[in-house]
């Protein structure tokens, strides 16, 4: 089988699931097991993202000293105005999209955006904390 030709690992992934079903074998899971595994591999992947948005809320607020919440609030808006802004323009390209996902979307994009800016709020409230700090506390 030729992987060489695969540019991407969900592609060799996918290539390999084929190859996978060509020699009639098949994951031990019936149509029920199925979809609880997908489930869960939902679920993962979107907490994984979510832990993701919150650990870059984080790190920008600790690159902008001082202006912590400015630069995640900031952060925040840009990336929820940019995936409207691709999905609305994939939608008018004529792009294979189905305009009934966009609340989904939107509703997981607005609460990554609502965890960067808790990060920001993280990293402001630890160095504020820091700085009230008595000297011989």
């Amino acid at each position: 089988m030729a992987y060489g030709l695969c540019t991407s690992s969900l592609q060799r992934e996918i290539t390999a699931l084929l190859h996978l079903l060509n020699h009639h074998v098949r994951p031990y899971y019936d149509s029920k097991g199925a979809s609880m595994y997908f489930l869960w591999l939902k679920n993962t992947v979107l907490i994984g993202s979510l832990i993701e948005s919150l650990i870059v809320g984080c790190l920008v607020a600790v690159a902008a000293k001082r202006i912590e919440m400015v630069a995640a609030m900031t952060l925040s808006f840009v990336s929820l105005v940019m995936t409207a802004t691709m999905f609305w323009a994939s939608v008018a390209m004529h792009a294979p999209v189905d305009p009934v996902l966009f609340p989904k979307i939107m509703i997981e994009q607005l609460s990554a955006s609502f965890l960067i800016a808790i990060g920001g709020v993280i990293v402001r409230e630890i160095r504020s904390s820091a700085t009230q700090r008595l000297p011989g506390a």
